[in-house]
């Protein structure tokens, strides 16, 4: 399977404008998105924006998860419903995972370690790590 649309290495580096190896993207991209079927423009505009949006333009490749208690409370509210509980996982990103993403999309519980296991990371940054 092909790009239905010309996908070339200088678009890439044009919209990965922050990156510092676009030809590096432009390969893992024309290598990995067909197998999956991202081949249209439309599909393609999609997948990078959406992972320029949570990587820094494919600079970040992990999730990080060192907030504070405030910040837990504001963006995990649901996980951290008061400061007691926030306090305890403040800043440290193994146990926030476990308790966020535990129990949750095919994970085990929190006590199982899969929460940070299987941590933001997306299927391409695994597929090349």
């Amino acid at each position: 399977m092909s790009f239905e649309f010309d996908f070339t290495q200088e678009k890439v580096a044009h919209l990965l404008h922050k990156n510092k190896e676009p030809a590096f993207w432009f390969n893992a991209m024309n290598t990995y998105l067909p197998k999956f079927g991202i081949t249209t423009a439309a599909r393609v505009a999609g997948f990078v924006a959406q992972g320029q949006h949570e990587s820094a333009d494919f600079t970040i490749l992990q999730e990080n998860l060192n907030y504070s208690a405030k910040g837990l409370r504001g963006i995990f509210g649901k996980y951290f419903p008061d400061d007691a509980i926030a306090n305890q996982y403040a800043k440290k990103a193994e146990m926030i995972a476990n308790r966020v993403y535990g129990g949750r999309m095919g994970n085990g519980p929190e006590a199982s370690g899969d929460g940070y296991k299987f941590r933001g990371r997306g299927k391409l940054y695994t597929m090349l790590a």
